[in-house]
């Protein structure tokens, strides 16, 4: 984990299924409170939904992070600045990767222990 490094500029290149198995393999391997696992996982290949998304994050991006002016963006360590542009370029071109994996959070509510049914409700998300 001390070696991890955010890979933000993505190859065109297919990715075949048994590798999308493999990193969804390894993702539900992560602890998680109570050992829940409240996630669910969208492959989405479709280029509409892709794009779609692409512009969903530029959006959050360019009202998060775009808004820092360019003055400031100047000042930041070298070490920094790569890692700003590294995510700008992300969020510029998202929505060009070949898959990308939607990771779902189910939530539910807190209730003390006994009261009610305490089993998940599950759900779907459909992205083509």
């Amino acid at each position: 984990m001390y070696t991890q490094r955010a890979i933000r500029r993505l190859k065109p290149d297919p990715v075949l299924d048994d590798l999308i198995t493999k990193l969804i393999d390894a993702a539900i391997r992560a602890p998680s409170g109570g050992n829940r696992q409240l996630w669910s996982f969208v492959v989405i290949r479709d280029k509409s939904a892709k794009q779609k998304l692409g512009e969903w994050y530029l959006d959050a991006w360019n009202r998060s992070y775009a808004t820092i002016p360019k003055e400031q963006r100047s000042q930041f360590p070298a070490a920094f600045a790569r890692v700003y542009r590294s995510a700008e370029h992300l969020a510029l071109h998202m929505g060009e990767a070949p898959v990308l994996i939607l990771v779902c959070a189910l939530r539910r509510r807190r209730r003390p222990f006994g009261l009610g049914d305490r089993s998940l409700l599950a759900h779907e998300a459909r992205i083509a």
